[in-house]
């Protein structure tokens, strides 16, 4: 049976139709070759001016690739700096949830087909826009995992990264190790997770990394966000002479609350050398496992500091 539609909510829904459109009125879909469902969103921005950065963007469990787009609000950005990005969406074949099978020892490998399908869309776009020169990388939750794991694959391919309400590459080499550094912390090593990356990658090129993590954070706990801060310590100790010694050292570590209202005060802890921050911890008093700032979508708290800017300040220095 039909069911008769009231003046106001059809304009409601007209309005929200036309929105809808309107927000991505200026991407296009890739349909990949590979298992059906298998998509990728792509933003690109006035041709008059030829693009000279590009970001990946990866959506958590239970999102699709246009929540995500609409959480963070980066087309904003990508509209004022002139950006190419790229939102890649997990199916539900790979995934019930939708999640980014981070945790699969194949999908943390050069060959895993989560890291393929990026690394392939990536270079088919840079094939049509060699005018860009930088390429950052950044996700939240499963796709925060997923973020790890190109970095520390495919270190060449990326100019920065930004990692938010995530762990680390290697934290968990299956479900039940999954389950219990979501929840508890990983357990293993920096020293370990760096020599996986290392063997993964077989390349020394570091990527500097933002962490974003909300101290509230029910889903994954925020001790991860540190595991990931020694990972990377660890990384640049071994890069600059070949042996974990504490030789790499910072030029300072600097320490900045920035207040954004009494229920979310961001800490940062940024690790400088050379300028510019190689290491950039962000903590999130008061928010719970969601992407902070942005719009009103799922697993986005747009109560939060705006954390897309703060990450697209940290991807600028490089």
């Amino acid at each position: 049976m039909l069911k008769r539609i009231s003046h106001t909510n059809l304009l409601c829904l007209i309005l929200t139709l036309l929105l809808s459109t309107n927000v991505f009125a200026d991407w296009s879909q890739i349909d990949e070759e590979g298992q059906k469902g298998d998509v990728t969103f792509v933003y690109t921005p006035d041709q008059n001016r030829p693009p000279q950065s590009l970001v990946v963007l990866l959506h958590g469990c239970k999102q699709t690739a246009q929540d995500f787009i609409i959480g963070t609000q980066f087309e904003k950005i990508a509209q004022n700096e002139n950006l190419i990005l790229l939102a890649p969406e997990q199916s539900s074949a790979h995934n019930n949830f939708q999640c980014w099978n981070w945790f699969d020892n194949h999908q943390q490998t050069q060959n895993g087909s989560e890291v393929q399908r990026v690394i392939k869309v990536l270079d088919q776009t840079l094939a049509q826009f060699p005018s860009v020169k930088h390429v950052y990388v950044t996700g939240i939750s499963a796709g925060a995992g997923l973020t790890s794991i190109l970095i520390n694959c495919y270190p060449e391919k990326f100019s920065a990264a930004a990692i938010h309400s995530g762990i680390k590459y290697k934290a968990a080499e299956g479900a039940i190790e999954a389950f219990q550094a979501m929840n508890f912390g990983t357990t293993k090593s920096a020293q370990y997770t760096m020599e996986k990356g290392l063997e993964c990658s077989g390349s020394q090129k570091y990527v500097p990394t933002m962490i974003l993590h909300g101290e509230n954070d029910r889903v994954v706990n925020i001790k991860n966000a540190e595991a990931i801060v020694e990972h990377n310590k660890t990384q640049l100790d071994f890069f600059d002479d070949q042996e974990i010694n504490q030789s790499y050292d910072f030029d300072s570590v600097d320490k900045t609350e920035i207040p954004h209202d009494e229920t979310y005060s961001v800490n940062v802890t940024n690790y400088i050398k050379n300028k510019k921050p190689q290491i950039s911890l962000v903590t999130i008093k008061g928010l719970d496992h969601a992407w902070s700032g942005g719009d009103e979508a799922p697993y986005s708290d747009p109560k939060g500091p705006n954390s897309t800017q703060l990450i697209w300040s940290f991807f600028k220095n490089y």
